[in-house]
């Protein structure tokens, strides 16, 4: 429905969605960063770099999206490792976009990615 949260910053990702219809908008704090419409996607960053949701996305009107799940990607990525490098490549763009004066991307000894909050040290 109009303006309905699909996702909040600071709650935990077990999923990521696809816009199939309609528009959402993305915002990080009280600025509007993006406006996602058919074909984009959204929460892949919290899916694939161990961390919270980084950005609010609120539906703009009436959308549908399809949810991916942390499980689908598991099972995906086991026949399609490439799909995850690629969306971990996309999701630490987008942070770096929107968040390079907060936040600092590293990388532990397994691989993953990590994202530390400079304002609060977490």
């Amino acid at each position: 429905s109009a303006q309905q949260s699909i996702i909040r910053t600071g709650t935990i990702g077990m999923g990521m969605y696809f816009v199939n219809n309609g528009t959402c908008a993305v915002s990080v704090g009280t600025s509007q960063v993006a406006k996602l419409q058919f074909g984009d996607f959204f929460g892949e960053v919290a899916l694939t770099m161990a961390t919270q949701r980084t950005a609010n996305v609120e539906a703009t009107g009436l959308v549908e999206v399809f949810e991916f799940t942390r499980q689908d990607l598991k099972s995906v990525a086991l026949k399609y490792p490439t799909l995850l490098s690629r969306l971990k490549d996309q999701g630490q763009q987008r942070v770096k976009r929107a968040c390079t004066a907060r936040v600092e991307v590293l990388e532990n000894d397994a691989g993953d990615l990590i994202v530390k909050d400079k304002s609060s040290g977490v």
